[in-house]
Order: C-alpha cells, then sequence, then structure tokens
C-alpha cells in the first residue's frame, strides 16, 4: 500500500510538472503570435491603430494571465510599453525616450544596441516617422524628428556611459 501511494504520488508531480510546462508553453506561444500581430506584420501603424493595437495588447494579457507566466506576463508589459510609443504625441514622445522610462529604466531599456535596435524598429512603425510625397503617399524617407530623436538618444546614453560617441 506504501509503495501504491508513492507512485502514485509521483504520478501526480509528474502531470502538476507536465501541466505546468504545457502552460507556459501555450503562453508563450500566444505571446509570439500576438507580438506578430502587434508590432511585427503591420508596417505603419496609424495614431487610431495603435490605441486598437493597445487595447488588444491588455485584452490578450488578461487572458493569458490565468495561465499563471511570469515570464509572459512580463513580456506582454514590455510588448505594451512598446506600443505606447506608437501613442505618443511627438513631444511627448521625445521626453518618454529621452527624460523618461526609456532613458531611466535600464531593467526594460538597457542602454545598448539591442534596445537601440527595438526602438527603432517600433518607432518606425509611426505613420508620422516618415516623410509624405506631394501626392499624399508615404515616402521611404524618415521624418526629420525620428533622426533627431535617436541621434538625441544615442548622445544621453554615451554621456550616461562616460562615453564621447554615440553607441551605433
Amino acid at each position: 500500500a506504501r509503495a501504491a501511494g508513492a507512485h502514485f504520488d509521483r504520478a501526480r508531480d509528474v502531470a502538476a510538472a507536465l501541466h505546468a510546462r504545457w502552460r507556459l508553453a501555450l503562453a508563450d506561444a500566444v505571446f509570439a503570435l500576438f507580438k506578430e500581430y502587434a508590432l511585427d506584420a503591420p508596417p505603419v501603424v496609424t495614431l487610431a491603430g495603435a490605441f486598437v493595437v493597445a487595447r488588444d495588447v491588455d485584452e490578450v494579457r488578461n487572458a493569458v494571465a490565468d495561465l499563471g507566466c511570469a515570464t509572459t506576463d512580463a513580456n506582454f508589459a514590455k510588448l505594451r510599453q512598446d506600443v505606447a510609443l506608437l501613442k505618443l504625441p511627438v513631444d511627448d514622445l521625445r521626453a518618454f525616450v529621452l527624460d523618461g522610462p526609456v532613458a531611466a529604466d535600464e531593467t526594460s531599456y538597457p542602454r545598448d544596441d539591442r534596445t537601440r535596435a527595438r526602438l527603432t524598429a517600433v518607432l518606425v512603425k509611426r505613420a508620422d516617422a516618415w516623410t509624405v510625397s506631394r501626392s499624399g503617399a508615404l515616402s521611404k524617407k524618415r521624418a526629420p524628428w525620428l533622426d533627431d530623436l535617436l541621434a538625441d538618444l544615442d548622445a544621453r546614453w554615451a554621456a550616461a556611459a562616460g562615453d564621447d560617441a554615440p553607441t551605433r
């Protein structure tokens, strides 16, 4: 009887571990698919589209939260911060990037080339990050404010690190 009880306990522990792995895998898969929808797939996001994506991030994050995966929840929080970059007016965006969380929070935004590439990839999704041709179509030339913002970010990060040159 004692051996049967130990066997049952072991089977229950294995089932619980498998269930936890399944929940983590499901949460990670949902995040990967949703990230593609939110940031990777659309070539350009309008201001209205940014609000829709932000709402969608919150809804999917809440649904996945029931799976109890802290890592996936942290990934959704970071995605939510990235989507916020799409919603802010340019002046507020400058303050957010240069003086706010991007400049101050080295946990979410470490001062490195990977973070700069991530910020650039998000910012170029903004419809106003591109100049508009005379016909009203978006051109392939970035808006001057975006280049200025990234140059200022490089200078701030270099100054914080004690370097004279930007990190790029």
